[in-house]
C-alpha cells in the first residue's frame, strides 16, 4: 500500500506546532505521531508529567510527540526515579543561534517523552556557550514544569576555574537539580586532570574544583562519568566486572557520591550482544550501593562516529529496539535512581531528538536526509522510561511495530566522503561488536524489528515471515538495496496494520550515512 506523506501543523496558543511527518497508510492505525499536543493532553492514556504549554512565539515550528501511545501506565510515578538526557549545550533546537523560546522547545519535547531534566554538556565557558545555557535555565522558568537541570563538565575544553565559575552561576538556581539538599555536578571524561602541584586526579579534583566550591558555601554532590569507569569491553563474565569496578569504585570513593558510565562503551561486546549491559550494571550498583554512593548509567540507542576518521568512524550494533531493552531492563532489575539517555542532540555521534527534518528547524548544511528522524527510538522509549519511573511493566493496550535500518549496505562505496559540512564522513572501518578487529561483519546489513503485540500474532518484516508473541518481540532479517522495507501484523491471515519505512536502501549513496531510520505503526 502506498504511503502518502503529510506535515500536519496546528496553530496552538498563538504559535505553530508541527506534528511528526506521517504515514498514512490507511485504516484505523497511526503511523508515527499524529496527534497535535494540544489533543493529546486533553484525552490520553499516557501521561507522567504535566507537558508544559509554550509561552512565546517561535522563530521555527516546533515537533512535539503526542502523549496518546501504545500502552497505559500501571503504576505512579516514584519521585526519585530521574531519567535525564544528555544535551550538548551548543547544539540544541533551532541551532547555534537559538533564543529562550526554542530551549523551550526542547524541554518541551523531552518532557513530553517522561525524561525529567537535561545534563547541560558544556564543552567550553565562553560567551556563546554562556548564552546558551542561560536560555535554557530562562526556558524551564518560564514553562515552570518541574523539568531539571545540571552540569556536565567536558574536561575535554573545561579548566577547574571553569567549572567552579559555572556552579557558583547556577547551583543556586531553583531549576537546577539537587540531591540531599545538594546541587549534582557530573562530568564528561576528567579521570586523567593533574599539574604540577596535584599529581593524581583525586588530588586534583579535590583542591582545585571541590574545596573551592565548598569554601564558596557550595557542597557539590559529585557524580563523575570518568571514562576509565567503563572500559571497551573485552570480558563478559560478572566476576571479571564485579572485580573491576570494586577496583574503580575504591580509587574514586574519597571524592564521589557517585558514578556515572558512558554505557556506549559496555552496552554491546563482541561476542555477548548486549548482554554486557547486565553484568555492568549489577557490578556497579552493587559496589556503589555498598558504600552508600548513586549509580546513573548512561544508556544509548545509537552511535556512529561520522566525522572520527581517525577512529575507523566507529560504528556500534545496537540491534534496534533489543538494546533498548536489554539496558533499561538491567537499569530497572538494579533499582538505580537515575539514568542518563546518551544523547539528546550529539548530531555527530548520537542524538535522539525526534525531529522530522533538522535542516529545516537548524540549518547546519547536513545533506538532505542525511541525519534521521528519530521517531522510532523516542516512541519506543516512552514505554521504557514509564516502566522505569513507575517500577511497574506498563500494559501494552494496541499492537506497534518499530523498525530500525541503515540506508546503504556496509559495503556500498560512496560517490563523496565530504558532507556539505566540510567533514568527511565514512566508510566504517572500526565495527562494534566486531571487536577487537573493528572489521564489518558479512551480515551487519540488517532490518531490526521490535514488536509489542497484544496476543499472538504474525508479522510480515519485508516478506519474512516471523511468529509473534503476546508481549515484546525481536526480529531481524537480511536487506539488499532496493525500496523501502514493509511491516505488516496479521492475525488469522487478516492485516491488522501494516507499513513502509521512510527511506530506500540505496546501493550507491551519495554519502556514507550509517544512521538508521526508524519508525513505527500503532493499532487501533
Amino acid at each position: 500500500m502506498q504511503s502518502v506523506f503529510q506535515l500536519l501543523v496546528f496553530r496552538y496558543f498563538s504559535r505553530f506546532v508541527v506534528v511528526l511527518a506521517l504515514i498514512n497508510c490507511g485504516g484505523g492505525f497511526r503511523s508515527t505521531d499524529s496527534a497535535t499536543l494540544a489533543a493529546s493532553l486533553a484525552s490520553s492514556s499516557y501521561s507522567l508529567d504535566q507537558v508544559p504549554k509554550p509561552t512565546v512565539a517561535l522563530p521555527a515550528p516546533a515537533l512535539v510527540p503526542s502523549q496518546n501511545t501504545f500502552f497505559a501506565l500501571s503504576g505512579n510515578p516514584i519521585p526519585q526515579k530521574q531519567v535525564f538526557a544528555h544535551y550538548v549545550t551548543c547544539c540544541g533546537f533551532g541551532g547555534p543561534k537559538r533564543g529562550i523560546a526554542a530551549a523551550e522547545e526542547d524541554i518541551i519535547m523531552a518532557q513530553s517523552m517522561g525524561i525529567t531534566g537535561f545534563v547541560l554538556n558544556a564543552g567550553a565557558w565562553s560567551s556563546s556557550y554562556q548564552s546558551a545555557v542561560a536560555n535554557m535555565f530562562a526556558a524551564a522558568a518560564a514553562l515552570n514544569s518541574g523539568f531539571k537541570l545540571f552540569f556536565s563538565a567536558d574536561m575535554t575544553g573545561l579548566t577547574a576555574a571553569n567549572v567552579v565559575t559555572m556552579m557558583e552561576a547556577y547551583a543556586s538556581n531553583p531549576y537546577y537539580f539537587h540531591y540531599n539538599g545538594r546541587p549534582v555536578l557530573s562530568t564528561f571524561s576528567g579521570e586523567t586532570e593533574t599539574n604540577s602541584t596535584y599529581t593524581t586526579p583525586v588530588a586534583w579534583w579535590t583542591n582545585e574544583v571541590l574545596a573551592p566550591l565548598q569554601t564558596a558555601g557550595i557542597n557539590t554532590f559529585f557524580v563523575p562519568g570518568f571514562q576509565d569507569v567503563a572500559p571497551f569491553p573485552t570480558q563478559t563474565s560478572q566476576s571479571y566486572w564485579n572485580q573491576y569496578v570494586a577496583g574503580q569504585v575504591a580509587d574514586w570513593n574519597s571524592i564521589v557520591q557517585g558514578l556515572m558510565t558512558w554505557q556506549l562503551l559496555s552496552a554491546v561486546s563482541n561476542t555477548g550482544g548486549n548482554a554486557l549491559a547486565i553484568p555492568i550494571m549489577n557490578a556497579y550498583t552493587s559496589a556503589l550501593n555498598a558504600v552508600g554512593k548513586v549509580y546513573m548509567p548512561g544508556i544509548n540507542t545509537k552511535y556512529w562516529g561520522s566525522i572520527q576518521s581517525n577512529n575507523g568512524n566507529i560504528y556500534f550494533e545496537w540491534q534496534g529496539g533489543a538494546s533498548m531493552d536489554a539496558q533499561w531492563g538491567a537499569a530497572i532489575t538494579n533499582n538505580v535512581p537515575w539514568v542518563e539517555i546518551l544523547t539528546w542532540n550529539d548530531f555527530n555521534e548520537s542524538y535522539m531528538m525526534p525531529m522530522d527534518d533538522f535542516e529545516k528547524y537548524f540549518n547546519w548544511r547536513f545533506p538532505t536526509g542525511f541525519t534521521k528522524p528519530s521517531l522510532g527510538y523516542a516512541e519506543m522509549l516512552r514505554y521504557y522510561i514509564a516502566w522505569f519511573r513507575t517500577g511497574v511493566r506498563p500494559t501494552i493496550t494496541k499492537d506497534a511495530v518499530f523498525w530500525f535500518y541503515r540506508t546503504h549496505p556496509a559495503s556500498a562505496t560512496a560517490t563523496n566522503r565530504t558532507i556539505p559540512t566540510g567533514q568527511t564522513t565514512g566508510p566504517v572501518t572500526r565495527y562494534v561488536p566486531n571487536s577487537p578487529s573493528g572489521a564489518v561483519p558479512p551480515n551487519a546489513d540488517q532490518i531490526y524489528a521490535t514488536v509489542f503485540a497484544t496476543s499472538p500474532a504474525t508479522l510480515s518484516l519485508n516478506g519474512t515471515s516471523e511468529t509473534v508473541a503476546a508481549g515484546i518481540n525481536q526480529f531481524s532479517t537480511l536487506f539488499v538495496a532496493g525500496p523501502a522495507p514493509t511491516f505488516s501484523l496479521s492475525r488469522s491471515g487478516t492485516t491488522v496494520m501494516s507499513g513502509t519505512g521512510a527511506d530506500a536502501i540505496q546501493s550507491h549513496p551519495v554519502y556514507y550515512d550509517w544512521w538508521n531510520s526508524s519508525g513505527f505503526i500503532e493499532g487501533p
